[in-house]
């Protein structure tokens, strides 16, 4: 399966260091869990969009979940492909992505956070432009009441730069601005207990969405 295949920015070189230090393969997150017993009766196509290593990408289809996995740097896309080929190096936040064929499953962990409000909007409008006649979208983000929030650098009321940009979610403005994009919410829930890692406990939003096309 091809899909388009873009040029590595400076804008990636974060992250195609990051991941040339790490390795391909680790345990599932508890959110892609999550994702599957709402999925694993539904016939498809997933698409794990800023998928990393590929950790998710992995146990979906270990589970016969029908899956692919694309993130814009193409160190971890390369590296993935190694162990099997069903990755490709995608800018989901690039206007008018069109891929080989419709999605009715998108999914994206720790995505939404990493990306500014202008490529949030370009992000949800290249699901409706891919989606079938009806989709569901599963996210998981960091919202404005994570203690990550405090640290790093300052650059807008919900923005920080420590080693790489984040962009700390306010659920109440998310929820709104579904509204005006006509996407469902049929889920939502925050915790601090979503993403535990050794003494890190990250303030989280769990949401799934459900986009038809008119």
């Amino acid at each position: 399966m091809k899909f388009p295949f873009e040029v590595s920015s400076k804008k990636n070189s974060y992250w195609n260091k990051y991941y040339s230090k790490t390795n391909v393969i680790s345990k599932p997150s508890d959110f892609a869990k999550f994702v599957l017993e709402k999925i694993k009766k539904t016939k498809g196509f997933l698409i794990d969009v800023g998928c990393g290593n590929g950790r998710d990408t992995f146990f979906f289809i270990k589970n016969k979940i029908q899956t692919i996995g694309c993130d814009r740097s193409l160190t971890v896309v390369k590296k993935n492909n190694n162990l099997k080929k069903v990755f490709s190096k995608i800018n989901f936040c690039k206007k008018n992505i069109k891929l080989k064929r419709k999605v009715n499953i998108f999914y994206a962990r720790f995505f939404i956070h990493a990306i500014s409000l202008k490529e949030e909007e370009i992000f949800f409008n290249n699901i409706k432009k891919n989606a079938f006649s009806t989709c569901q979208i599963f996210l998981e983000f960091r919202t404005d009441k994570d203690p990550l929030m405090q640290k790093g650098k300052y650059l807008s009321k919900y923005e920080r730069f420590t080693d790489h940009y984040r962009r700390f979610i306010n659920v109440d403005r998310f929820v709104k601005r579904m509204k005006k994009l006509k996407i469902d919410i049929l889920f939502l829930k925050t915790s601090n207990k979503f993403a535990v890692f050794k003494k890190d406990k990250p303030h989280i939003c769990r949401v799934i969405l459900s986009y038809k096309k008119k």
